[in-house]
């Protein structure tokens, strides 16, 4: 069975960690990468072509923010469905 893989994303280093460490145990899911800011995250899903983007919409210490990341990211990856 195919894993559902993961772009997390999160500046708080400790909660990413966290976050990091229960999706890791888990069967199903595979974190294909993990980073802290919108410009990353973007280039990150068309690098890594993931089935789910977990993002915090804040992104403090980012020029693009989680939100605006969110826009950006499905217009170079149509094919990921896009839940806000």
């Amino acid at each position: 069975m195919k894993k559902t893989r993961i772009l997390f994303v999160e500046d708080d280093l400790d909660y990413r960690y966290l976050i990091e460490r229960e999706l890791e145990k888990e069967k199903d899911f595979e974190l294909c990468a993990a980073c802290s800011d919108g410009e990353t995250a973007v280039q990150a899903a068309l690098l890594h072509q993931p089935d789910i983007v977990l993002m915090d919409l804040s992104l403090g210490n980012s020029a693009l923010n989680g939100a605006e990341a969110a826009r950006e990211i499905p217009r170079h990856h149509p094919n990921l469905a896009r839940k806000l």
